[in-house]
């Protein structure tokens, strides 16, 4: 079972790896096919960044092979308000924590160019997440407003699994969250205008996540979707996806 209709005249855009992608009929000039994690074949346009206004973000679920598929949909229009686009995010994935820790700083009545990065870092662990720029300027790159000088601190708890001591996120994620929601209500569904982009709390040093090394000496593109939901990255936990 596929994503159900959707009312909208939207193209729909989804996440692999550090591009963003859009599907689309085999045989499409520019496109490219890759085989899923499921085996299956998969004709899509790659796009190293996409810039536009954001305009929503909402929650959503869609069921998939008989699974919950919870993501966050980012809603998205030119500059010129005439084609419109939605950014599935995987709900527990690196990308939807640097949205996170980002949302209080991005101005959402102003372009944002959005890049999306993928990497190992030296401890070989995986890194996935976004970078914002506003008004799609490279020397205007949004800073995180949260960070690890001014979150929860991980404690430590045993696993259920291997009776082992392990650092438990949870106090982070449910901080992140609920101030993220707390963002778009105001951004999105207040009469109030937003802000020009809050400041990091005093003391609170910004500290960037590792960046793509290549985000920034990619071509600009247009847009993506996953109809299928994004393999690998949907059941992500944010353990270890904190970009600090």
């Amino acid at each position: 079972m596929g994503r159900p209709p959707v009312k909208s005249n939207a193209t729909f855009l989804g996440i692999f790896g550090n591009v963003i992608t859009e599907k689309v009929p085999k045989g499409t000039k520019d496109s490219i096919t890759r085989i899923t994690d499921s085996g299956t074949e998969r004709h899509e346009k790659q796009y190293p960044w996409f810039t536009g206004i954001i305009t929503n973000i909402k929650y959503h679920e869609n069921e998939y092979d008989g699974k919950t598929i919870k993501s966050w949909n980012i809603y998205i229009t030119d500059e010129d308000d005439d084609e419109k686009f939605i950014l599935s995010v995987p709900y527990a994935s690196g990308y939807a924590s640097t949205l996170y820790i980002k949302a209080r700083n991005i101005v959402f009545a102003r372009p944002v160019k959005i890049v999306a990065y993928s990497f190992l870092n030296e401890n070989d662990k995986q890194k996935k997440g976004f970078n914002f720029y506003t008004d799609g300027k490279d020397n205007a790159k949004v800073e995180n407003y949260w960070t690890k000088n001014n979150l929860p601190k991980a404690v430590e708890k045993k696993d259920k699994k291997t009776g082992k001591m392990k650092l438990d996120f949870d106090p982070i994620n449910e901080k992140l969250e609920e101030d993220f929601i707390e963002v778009i209500e105001a951004a999105f569904n207040s009469s109030q205008p937003q802000q020009e982009a809050y400041s990091a709390p005093a003391g609170a040093d910004a500290i960037q996540p590792n960046d793509n090394p290549d985000a920034d000496m990619m071509n600009e593109g247009d847009p993506p979707a996953p109809v299928p939901p994004i393999e690998s990255d949907e059941n992500e936990e944010f353990d270890d996806k904190l970009p600090f």
